[in-house]
Protein backbone atom coordinates (compact mmCIF):
# COMPACT_ATOMS: atom_id res chain seq x y z
CA UNK A 1 0.00 0.00 0.00
CA UNK A 2 1.01 3.52 -0.32
CA UNK A 3 1.80 5.87 2.22
CA UNK A 4 -2.02 7.49 1.50
CA UNK A 5 -3.37 4.44 2.47
CA UNK A 6 -1.53 3.55 5.30
CA UNK A 7 -2.60 6.72 6.87
CA UNK A 8 -6.38 5.80 5.85
CA UNK A 9 -5.96 2.94 7.40
CA UNK A 10 -4.21 4.22 10.63
CA UNK A 11 -7.38 6.50 11.25
CA UNK A 12 -10.13 3.76 10.21
CA UNK A 13 -8.71 1.72 12.70
CA UNK A 14 -8.49 4.62 15.51
CA UNK A 15 -12.02 5.35 14.49
CA UNK A 16 -13.79 2.12 15.22
CA UNK A 17 -11.73 1.38 18.35
CA UNK A 18 -13.38 4.47 19.70
CA UNK A 19 -17.17 3.43 18.13
CA UNK A 20 -15.97 -0.17 19.50
CA UNK A 21 -13.69 -0.54 21.67
CA UNK A 22 -12.66 -3.87 20.82
CA UNK A 23 -9.07 -4.16 22.34
CA UNK A 24 -9.83 -2.25 25.20
CA UNK A 25 -12.09 -4.64 26.44
CA UNK A 26 -10.06 -7.73 25.40
CA UNK A 27 -6.84 -5.90 27.53
CA UNK A 28 -9.18 -5.55 30.40
CA UNK A 29 -10.29 -9.29 30.59
CA UNK A 30 -8.48 -11.50 33.00
CA UNK A 31 -5.99 -14.02 31.21
CA UNK A 32 -8.03 -17.31 30.96
CA UNK A 33 -10.83 -15.64 30.01
CA UNK A 34 -8.80 -14.01 27.12
CA UNK A 35 -8.02 -17.40 26.19
CA UNK A 36 -11.50 -18.66 26.16
CA UNK A 37 -12.63 -16.14 23.85
CA UNK A 38 -9.83 -16.96 21.03
CA UNK A 39 -10.53 -20.55 21.46
CA UNK A 40 -13.99 -19.77 20.97
CA UNK A 41 -13.06 -18.16 17.68
CA UNK A 42 -11.25 -20.64 16.51
CA UNK A 43 -13.99 -22.91 17.16
CA UNK A 44 -16.53 -21.39 15.47
CA UNK A 45 -13.83 -20.99 11.97
CA UNK A 46 -13.03 -24.39 11.76
CA UNK A 47 -16.60 -26.17 13.03
CA UNK A 48 -18.71 -24.16 11.70
CA UNK A 49 -21.76 -24.75 13.63
CA UNK A 50 -23.38 -23.89 17.00
CA UNK A 51 -21.23 -24.34 20.34
CA UNK A 52 -21.97 -25.32 24.33
CA UNK A 53 -20.48 -23.93 27.23
CA UNK A 54 -19.51 -27.98 27.79
CA UNK A 55 -17.18 -27.80 25.04
CA UNK A 56 -14.86 -25.62 26.66
CA UNK A 57 -14.98 -27.63 30.00
CA UNK A 58 -11.51 -28.48 29.55
CA UNK A 59 -10.52 -24.68 29.92
CA UNK A 60 -11.72 -23.98 33.01
CA UNK A 61 -13.66 -25.07 36.05
CA UNK A 62 -17.71 -24.79 35.75
CA UNK A 63 -18.64 -22.37 37.38
CA UNK A 64 -16.03 -19.85 36.32
CA UNK A 65 -16.62 -20.94 33.16
CA UNK A 66 -19.99 -20.06 33.06
CA UNK A 67 -18.91 -16.56 34.59
CA UNK A 68 -16.25 -16.17 31.85
CA UNK A 69 -18.76 -16.60 29.21
CA UNK A 70 -21.34 -14.34 30.40
CA UNK A 71 -18.84 -11.74 30.83
CA UNK A 72 -17.68 -11.91 27.11
CA UNK A 73 -21.73 -11.59 26.18
CA UNK A 74 -21.70 -8.29 28.18
CA UNK A 75 -18.89 -7.05 27.09
CA UNK A 76 -19.64 -8.13 23.51
CA UNK A 77 -16.91 -10.09 22.46
CA UNK A 78 -19.41 -12.75 21.92
CA UNK A 79 -22.43 -13.71 21.24
CA UNK A 80 -25.03 -16.34 22.64
CA UNK A 81 -28.45 -17.24 21.65
CA UNK A 82 -31.80 -17.63 23.23
CA UNK A 83 -30.76 -20.91 24.12
CA UNK A 84 -27.45 -20.08 24.91
CA UNK A 85 -25.56 -21.63 22.57
CA UNK A 86 -22.40 -19.66 21.27
CA UNK A 87 -23.34 -18.35 17.79
CA UNK A 88 -20.64 -15.48 17.47
CA UNK A 89 -17.50 -14.34 18.22
CA UNK A 90 -16.41 -10.96 16.53
CA UNK A 91 -15.45 -11.00 13.36
CA UNK A 92 -17.41 -14.53 12.59
CA UNK A 93 -20.86 -15.78 13.33
CA UNK A 94 -23.20 -18.48 12.50
CA UNK A 95 -26.14 -16.03 12.53
CA UNK A 96 -27.70 -15.51 9.15
CA UNK A 97 -26.09 -12.18 7.41
CA UNK A 98 -25.40 -11.08 4.11
CA UNK A 99 -22.12 -12.27 3.86
CA UNK A 100 -20.95 -15.57 3.75
CA UNK A 101 -17.88 -17.68 4.00
CA UNK A 102 -15.96 -20.59 3.13
CA UNK A 103 -12.77 -20.66 4.90
CA UNK A 104 -10.63 -23.84 4.12
CA UNK A 105 -13.80 -25.73 3.46
CA UNK A 106 -15.95 -24.60 6.51
CA UNK A 107 -19.25 -22.30 5.76
CA UNK A 108 -19.57 -19.55 8.25
CA UNK A 109 -20.64 -15.87 8.36
CA UNK A 110 -18.94 -12.49 8.91
CA UNK A 111 -20.62 -10.06 10.89
CA UNK A 112 -20.11 -7.19 7.88
CA UNK A 113 -18.18 -6.32 5.09
CA UNK A 114 -14.98 -5.12 6.92
CA UNK A 115 -15.04 -8.64 8.67
CA UNK A 116 -15.52 -11.35 5.82
CA UNK A 117 -12.45 -9.58 4.35
CA UNK A 118 -10.63 -9.68 7.56
CA UNK A 119 -10.47 -14.17 8.12
CA UNK A 120 -8.07 -14.52 5.49
CA UNK A 121 -5.54 -12.61 7.42
CA UNK A 122 -6.42 -12.97 10.35
CA UNK A 123 -6.21 -17.19 10.61
CA UNK A 124 -3.73 -17.51 7.29
CA UNK A 125 -6.52 -18.92 5.32
CA UNK A 126 -8.02 -19.49 1.96
CA UNK A 127 -11.23 -18.22 1.92
CA UNK A 128 -13.98 -17.37 -0.73
CA UNK A 129 -16.60 -14.37 0.12
CA UNK A 130 -19.94 -14.26 -1.21
CA UNK A 131 -22.43 -11.35 -0.54
CA UNK A 132 -23.96 -8.65 -2.44
CA UNK A 133 -24.15 -5.11 -3.11
CA UNK A 134 -25.83 -2.99 -0.73
CA UNK A 135 -27.60 -0.80 -3.36
CA UNK A 136 -28.09 -2.94 -6.20
CA UNK A 137 -28.27 -6.03 -5.21
CA UNK A 138 -26.21 -7.53 -7.83
CA UNK A 139 -23.63 -10.42 -6.37
CA UNK A 140 -19.92 -10.05 -5.14
CA UNK A 141 -18.08 -12.70 -5.14
CA UNK A 142 -13.95 -12.59 -3.61
CA UNK A 143 -11.37 -15.19 -3.08
CA UNK A 144 -8.89 -14.66 -0.49
CA UNK A 145 -5.94 -16.36 0.53
CA UNK A 146 -4.26 -14.97 3.71
CA UNK A 147 -3.77 -10.79 2.90
CA UNK A 148 -3.47 -11.42 -0.94
CA UNK A 149 -7.14 -11.27 -2.87
CA UNK A 150 -7.02 -14.09 -5.45
CA UNK A 151 -10.51 -12.85 -7.36
CA UNK A 152 -13.02 -10.03 -7.01
CA UNK A 153 -15.73 -9.78 -9.13
CA UNK A 154 -16.63 -7.52 -9.58
CA UNK A 155 -12.88 -5.95 -9.68
CA UNK A 156 -14.78 -2.31 -8.94
CA UNK A 157 -16.20 -3.31 -5.62
CA UNK A 158 -15.63 -1.18 -2.61
CA UNK A 159 -16.21 -1.46 1.31
CA UNK A 160 -18.71 1.50 3.03
CA UNK A 161 -18.40 1.92 6.33
CA UNK A 162 -21.17 4.37 7.64
CA UNK A 163 -19.75 5.35 11.46
CA UNK A 164 -22.40 5.02 14.02
CA UNK A 165 -21.86 3.35 17.52
CA UNK A 166 -23.94 0.45 18.01
CA UNK A 167 -27.24 0.90 19.15
CA UNK A 168 -28.42 -2.78 20.00
CA UNK A 169 -26.83 -4.91 22.79
CA UNK A 170 -25.06 -6.43 20.05
CA UNK A 171 -22.48 -3.97 17.55
CA UNK A 172 -23.64 -7.16 14.58
CA UNK A 173 -26.93 -7.08 15.30
CA UNK A 174 -26.89 -2.73 14.37
CA UNK A 175 -23.51 -0.83 13.69
CA UNK A 176 -22.13 -3.98 11.52
CA UNK A 177 -25.02 -3.73 9.46
CA UNK A 178 -23.74 -0.72 7.92
CA UNK A 179 -20.33 -1.97 7.11
CA UNK A 180 -21.30 -2.89 3.47
CA UNK A 181 -20.55 -4.14 0.05
CA UNK A 182 -20.66 -1.58 -3.12
CA UNK A 183 -20.35 -2.49 -6.43
CA UNK A 184 -18.75 0.29 -7.98
CA UNK A 185 -17.83 4.02 -7.25
CA UNK A 186 -21.53 5.50 -8.87
CA UNK A 187 -23.29 3.05 -6.60
CA UNK A 188 -20.76 4.17 -3.65
CA UNK A 189 -21.90 7.77 -4.40
CA UNK A 190 -25.06 6.88 -4.25
CA UNK A 191 -24.90 5.33 -1.13
CA UNK A 192 -23.05 8.34 0.48
CA UNK A 193 -26.03 10.45 -0.90
CA UNK A 194 -22.64 13.51 -0.08
CA UNK A 195 -22.37 12.36 3.45
CA UNK A 196 -18.80 12.30 3.71
CA UNK A 197 -18.07 13.13 7.34
CA UNK A 198 -19.89 9.84 8.61
CA UNK A 199 -19.25 7.27 6.13
CA UNK A 200 -16.00 6.13 4.38
CA UNK A 201 -15.20 4.48 1.15
CA UNK A 202 -12.51 1.77 1.32
CA UNK A 203 -10.65 -0.39 -1.67
CA UNK A 204 -10.51 -4.00 -0.83
CA UNK A 205 -6.74 -4.00 -0.15
CA UNK A 206 -7.27 -1.01 2.24
CA UNK A 207 -10.26 -2.83 4.14
CA UNK A 208 -8.14 -6.27 4.16
CA UNK A 209 -5.44 -4.14 5.92
CA UNK A 210 -7.79 -2.28 7.81
CA UNK A 211 -9.32 -5.50 9.41
CA UNK A 212 -6.03 -7.22 9.82
CA UNK A 213 -4.37 -3.96 11.94
CA UNK A 214 -8.10 -3.85 13.89
CA UNK A 215 -8.94 -7.98 14.57
CA UNK A 216 -5.69 -9.86 14.04
CA UNK A 217 -3.83 -8.76 17.33
CA UNK A 218 -7.10 -10.45 19.67
CA UNK A 219 -5.27 -13.70 18.10
CA UNK A 220 -1.64 -13.04 20.25
CA UNK A 221 -0.42 -14.72 22.51
CA UNK A 222 -1.56 -12.76 26.16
Amino acid sequence: MTTSQEQVVATAVQRLEQQFPLHARFAALEPATRRLYQTILRAIVQRGQPLEGTDFAANMPAEQLEAALQRLNQDDMIILNAEGQIVGAYPVTLEATPHHLVVNGVGINAMCALDALTVGPMFDADVEINSACRMSGEPIHIRQKGRSILEARPASALVGIRWAAPTTCHAAHSMCTEMIFLKDQDKAREWQSGDTEYTGLFSLEETVAFGDAFFTPLLADS
